[in-house]
């Protein structure tokens, strides 16, 4: 508003009416004969002039001090309060005091109201603004209250606007006034002068809905402006409960046809629905474009359908661009995240290739099932630097928070080897993770010597708290620093297919692990039909931890892998040492199984290293592969070797029962117990219808080892109690001969600090007889029966 928009006029207007008011004073003036004035009236000249009100007028405001209040209806949103603001600020400016607005809610009703918004409740001011259409809008004088209204918040700022140009501000009088008869209004006009479903005009419709789920309301939200944007109708809603003559549903239900969502119109209503709120919006998108088109009347009969796709997605729907060069891991992550919310299973597109780079802290999350197909993802490590390495591609996550009870909650709490039940109660079947820290085990010894770690393992409990069988307890645990609750997901899940080609990384040849591959952590997993390749491997490189890992899970199943052998590189400050890099493991898990696996390479060629590694897991099976090793590391329980054959090792630690069945072993022994965790196996071993397929023209052995005297493994070392060997076939190119054993030293039980426990019983069937071992003296107390 400008300060002096009418001072010209003004200051010409009163200098007239001075003027005239002279001369008519000098030509009235009393002579001596007149009568005296006996009015009782005031003397102007003594009093001051009174100048009566225009009551054409409304006075907004005199002397300095604004009279109107400006009250606001809750539909006036922050562009017209913005303007309300202002306006005020304006009045100050100009030297008024009490401007100011309030709430209508909150407001106590006077007439000298300024009312703003698209409805008011105050007496005789309401207009229902939607009847203006979008652009449309109103000033009106109603008594002494003035209406501002508008048909959206840009509409009612734009009323505003005219509203503050045609107010009067008169400096020489100090006042803001309005004609009284004052009126201003825009009438729009729109593209479309109706729309019809089914017959009947949307005017006359009711959009019923969801308005808890966001998805779904805000579709409804935008299905309900694009209709008055196009044809000035605004179309009421209301909750899906509620009655109407002619609905339009927007709605999440099961049955929303086969691809799960759909638009249809039916002689009775019109309804917009999916089974998958997730992809509401993005289907509704796509819909709205095909409802929409048209000119002048649109027009939709009975039987109208529009479907879309909801209950498949494909990383394309999210900008995948699959050409292999453009980074597509964003779009990858971001079609997981929506497919977890809905769950909807996910599908690469086929044919595409999709270029996994830098992560920038983002992580696949998967919850669904997933087919890769045909496609091929390229997983650049030689772009990631040392500090992204520890984040896979791809997490295979369970739906629910892991559950920890700390040291303080186990304050007293004790466990014991083979104790059945663990004194707790659970509300689902799960797998628990004991940890104590006031024992060490697997102290290993060597060239990668340390100082071993917490005692733990792996427990499957039922909700009562009983322990399975098959993962009983096996230490003692006098105290406990923590117990992680994993419940056992009832769904399983199955990831398929696709091609993964990691460029290897060339990072300094130190024991800084890459983990950039799929890791499961979801109970109930199967992985199926995926093959991985490295390619670019150079002079130097970390170690990989597995492409394909799990961990703290109980039933995950590796089926039909191919999978690669990692080239083989020494560590970098101790060339004697040979880093381990693997392409499959597991930890802290219970009952993996590797199925139908091969290798794209040798499984005898040592340049490369063995594929497979696990720490503190129970119930392992390989069956029906082709590939370089088994090998776990810091203890397994019962383990099972099926219909395999493997290239470099089969190493074991730990105890329980360990069964070979027409097992495969190329090389100079069969199984080896790992010497740097004291060679020890707590439990029986079967070999049946196995095969040692050797090339050393030397001795060679069942169980390879090594026995350290006077070194504190952190337990009790034994070899294996009850050996059963049947139906062995040995193939060497030499004279050399077959022995259970290597050589043991006969004090090797005696040893003050690591007694070893010698067998108890070795069986031969359908078989001679096999010296136990080069000194077989050792083992005088064997029980040996041949049958």
């Amino acid at each position: 508003m400008k300060k002096r928009r009418y001072f010209l006029t003004d200051f010409v207007r009163i200098f007239l009416m001075a003027l005239l008011c002279f001369f008519l004073l000098a030509g009235c003036k009393p002579t001596p004969d007149d009568p005296p004035d006996d009015s009782d009236d005031p003397d102007p000249a003594q009093n001051g002039s009174v100048t009566p009100r225009d009551q054409t007028l409304l006075y907004l405001g005199e002397n300095g001090r604004f009279s109107y209040r400006i009250v606001t209806t809750p539909a006036v949103q922050y562009d017209a309060s913005m303007r309300i603001l202002s306006l005020i600020s304006e009045w100050k400016r100009n030297g008024f005091s009490g401007a100011q607005r309030a709430d209508e809610a909150a407001a106590e009703s006077t007439e000298t109201e300024i009312v703003v918004g698209t409805g008011s409740t105050r007496a005789g001011c309401y207009i229902d603004a939607h009847t203006l259409g979008r652009d449309g809008w109103r000033v009106s004088v109603v008594g002494d209250r003035i209406l501002i209204v508008g048909g959206s918040d840009a509409a009612t700022a734009r009323a505003l606007d005219a509203f503050a140009q045609a107010l009067v501000y008169s400096e020489g009088r100090d006042m803001i006034t309005l004609p009284r008869n004052y009126t201003a209004s825009y009438v729009p006009t729109y593209p479309l002068s109706d729309i019809r479903a089914g017959g009947v005009s949307l005017r006359d419709c009711t959009i019923l809905t969801n308005m808890q789920d966001q998805e779904i309301y805000f579709s409804a939200i935008d299905f309900q402006n694009k209709v008055y944007t196009l044809t000035g109708i605004w179309i009421p809603m209301q909750a899906l409960t509620e009655p109407a003559d002619h609905p339009i549903y927007f709605r999440n239900t099961p049955d929303a046809g086969d691809t799960g969502f759909r638009a249809v119109i039916t002689e009775e209503y019109m309804a917009v629905e999916s089974a998958y709120s997730n992809m509401f919006r993005a289907c509704y998108d796509k819909f709205a474009q095909n409802f929409f088109a048209g000119a002048d009347v649109i027009s939709h009969s009975v039987g109208y359908l529009h479907t879309e796709r909801a209950n498949v997605l494909y990383y394309s729907d999210f900008g995948a661009v699959g050409d292999g060069i453009a980074n597509d891991y964003r779009a990858i992550c971001q079609t997981h995240e929506v497919a977890n919310r809905g769950g909807q299973p996910v599908r690469a597109d086929a044919g595409k290739t999709y270029y996994i780079g830098p992560q920038d802290g983002n992580v696949a999350c998967i919850r669904t099932n997933v087919d890769w197909g045909d496609a091929v993802f390229i997983v650049d490590d030689s772009v990631i630097d040392v500090e992204q390495r520890s984040s896979p591609i791809f997490i295979v996550d369970r739906n629910y928070r892991v559950e920890k009870l700390t040291a303080e909650k186990l304050e007293g709490f004790t466990l014991r080897k083979g104790q059945s039940n663990i004194g707790m109660t659970f509300d689902y079947e799960s797998l628990l993770v004991l940890n104590w820290s006031g024992h060490k085990v697997y102290v290993r010894y060597g060239i990668n010597e340390n100082q071993g770690s917490n005692q733990k393992e792996v427990l499957l409990v039922d909700r009562n708290g009983h322990v399975d069988p098959t993962t009983p307890i096996i230490w003692d645990y006098d105290g406990m620093d923590s117990i992680e609750i994993y419940r056992i997901d009832e769904r399983p899940l199955t990831i398929s297919g696709g091609n993964f080609i990691t460029y290897a990384n060339a990072a300094p040849r130190r024991y800084t692990y890459y983990d950039r591959g799929i890791r499961v952590r979801r109970s109930n997993t199967v992985l199926t039909g995926i093959r991985h390749e490295v390619q670019r491997e150079g002079n130097t490189g970390a170690p990989y931890r597995g492409f394909f890992y799990a961990e703290n899970c109980n039933n995950v199943l590796f089926e039909n892998l191919v999978m690669t052998g990692h080239k083989t590189y020494q560590l970098l400050t101790d060339t004697r040492n040979s880093m381990g890099t693997y392409d499959t493991g597991s930890g802290n898990a219970n009952n993996v199984t590797w199925k139908g696996c091969t290798q794209t390479n040798n499984i005898s060629d040592k340049t490369y290293w063995g594929v497979h590694a696990s720490n503190f897991c129970k119930n392992l099976t390989m069956r029906d592969c082709v590939l370089s090793r088994f090998d776990a590391h810091q203890g397994m329980f019962n383990a099972s070797v099926i219909n395999t054959t493997l290239g470099q090792y089969l190493n074991c630690i730990g105890g329980g029962l360990l069964y070979c069945e027409n097992v495969t072993r190329i090389g100079s022994y069969f199984i080896q117990l790992r010497g740097d965790y004291g060679s020890t196996w707590e439990g029986d071993v079967q070999l049946i219808n196995c095969t040692l397929s050797a090339s050393t023209t030397g001795n060679c052995y069942l169980f390879s080892g090594s026995y350290v005297a006077g070194w504190d493994f952190g337990y009790e070392c034994f070899l294996p109690q009850n050996i059963t060997v049947e139906a062995f076939r040995f193939q060497n190119a030499g004279s050399g001969r077959l022995n259970v054993f290597w050589s043991v030293p006969a004090d090797a039980a005696t040893d003050p600090v690591n007694p070893y426990r010698m067998p108890q019983t070795i069986r031969f069937r359908n078989m001679s007889r096999l010296p136990l071992a080069p000194n077989e003296s050792a083992f005088s107390g064997v029980q040996v029966i041949v049958e």
